[in-house]
């Protein structure tokens, strides 16, 4: 399988689902089992718990070929939610060579595997200074030039979401305070 956690090989889906929850475990064996697909290759899949959620790492190197992701999964901010994952955050995201259309590809696997995250609401990216038009083709929106994007008031965002700039959504968040900032700017 090809899969540590906590710097601990995992043999088996059983042991996997043990460690994390279902939701995550899902999640992880697709996004592997899909950037293991398009490689070729069986690549190690790092997991480490966090407190905040979870840190996914993927690092493929051959050659020209040159891979490497690593997401965070992040729960709500308070107890008030349901404990499943809220928000990712995209730190590295690399396919080398560029130009032959495998970003494209890979992320819209990400969008695929995120499926099995029914709370995700929102995909959040850090700044970046290159491959700027890859990231809005992919429908990123700029939070520093598009303003109401994200609620800063949001119940849900943990305080260790930090340092983004980019911003994909996914669905519209559920809490009170982003619930009554919509009403707000309909009844405008």
């Amino acid at each position: 399988m090809n899969v540590t956690v906590d710097h601990r090989n995992v043999e088996k889906m059983s042991d996997l689902v043990k460690v994390l929850t279902d939701e995550v475990a899902a999640f992880c064996l697709k996004w592997k089992q899909g950037l293991d697909q398009l490689l070729c290759s069986d690549v190690v899949l790092i997991v480490n718990r966090k407190r905040y959620g979870y840190e996914l790492k993927y690092h493929y190197s051959s050659g020209p070929w040159n891979w490497l992701f690593q997401l965070e999964l992040y729960y709500p901010n308070t107890t008030d939610f349901v404990r499943q994952i809220a928000y990712m955050k995209i730190n590295k995201f690399m396919t080398l060579p560029m130009g032959c259309g495998f970003g494209k590809k890979v992320f819209e696997h990400l969008l695929d595997c995120s499926k099995l995250l029914p709370e995700l609401d929102m995909i959040r990216l850090r700044s970046v200074r290159r491959a700027i038009r890859f990231w809005e083709r992919m429908k990123f929106v700029n939070t520093k030039k598009v303003d109401g994007i994200v609620n800063e008031m949001c119940m849900k965002i943990p305080p260790t979401l930090t340092g983004y700039e980019y911003v994909y959504t996914i669905r519209p968040c559920d809490c009170e305070r982003c619930k009554q900032e919509k009403k707000a700017e309909l009844s405008l």
